[in-house]
């Protein structure tokens, strides 16, 4: 179960998570283009100008949005240690400067 990761288009900023994330899983993520979906991101990146990253908690086979939808504990316990990896190292101060 690989871990998934939406890069803005500034890639200081997509190595800069990157990094964080296969600090706390030991893994490589998978850095990908912006993609659609459910999420309200135009709001933040088109209306706010925010820079956005996605960070999903989920697998091929968890049948998101279905009625059958599911996540195993232990990608549940994952995904709590990432994102408190991402904002430890967030709170750190090392992060890239905009331009």
């Amino acid at each position: 179960m690989g871990r998934q990761f939406i890069a803005t288009d500034h890639p200081q900023n997509a190595c800069y998570f990157a990094y964080s994330l296969q600090q706390t899983t030991h893994k490589t993520p998978a850095i990908l283009p912006n993609l659609g979906g459910s999420l309200p991101n135009d709001i933040f990146t088109e209306v706010l100008g925010l820079k956005t990253i996605w960070v999903p908690h989920s697998y091929p086979g968890c049948s998101q949005h279905a009625p059958n939808e599911h996540l195993p504990p232990e990608l549940l316990k994952e995904a709590l240690q990432v994102m408190t990896g991402l904002y430890w190292d967030l709170g750190a101060g090392n992060t890239p400067h905009a331009n």
